[in-house]
């Protein structure tokens, strides 16, 4: 089932979030170089601290002030706790990254497959109307059809080896 594009467009601005939590900032505040590697890594990565869960969030900033739907990554220790990013969170964000990366490639890999085998069976359907329409322009030319052929006693014969005699004639 395909949306129309009005449709996308409103189901995406229904998932995204107003990003109400900026400048806000947690008990510690990130490391400046945190975020620049992080920016480095994506720069449409924002790193938000959540009042309500007490807990530093890692969301892709969509412009304007709208965040994606859901949280890339959720900083927390092993219990849901509060913990200050750091390097293992870099970590989980090169490796989530160099997947999103794979699987564009292999998306576009997909769809350039997808293109040739269509062409290819359009090139296949355009040689078989082809001959199609070159069968009916003989079919038309000498009068054949299907019920002339088998009225009668219809023999497929075969014609003596003229040596190409006959197509000399027509020149002299």
């Amino acid at each position: 089932m395909t949306l129309p594009v009005g449709e996308i467009d409103k189901a995406i601005s229904q998932s995204l979030k107003f990003d109400k939590f900026k400048g806000l900032a947690g008990p510690t505040p990130p490391d400046p170089s945190f975020i620049e590697e992080m920016k480095r890594i994506d720069p449409r990565l924002v790193i938000r601290f959540n009042p309500l869960q007490h807990l530093y969030m890692i969301w892709i900033h969509m412009g304007g002030q709208k965040l994606w739907g859901q949280p890339t990554h959720v900083i927390h220790d092993g219990s849901w706790g509060f913990r200050k990013p750091d390097k293992r969170d870099l970590q989980i964000i090169r490796i989530a990254n160099h997947m999103a990366q794979k699987m564009d490639f292999r998306a576009k890999e997909a769809a350039a497959e997808k293109e040739d085998s269509i062409a290819t069976e359009a090139a296949k359907y355009a040689r078989e109307l082809a001959l199609n329409e070159a069968t009916q322009q003989l079919a038309r030319k000498f009068d054949l059809t299907t019920e002339k052929m088998f009225e009668g006693d219809f023999k497929i014969t075969r014609k003596p080896f003229s040596g190409g005699k006959h197509l000399v004639k027509g020149l002299a």
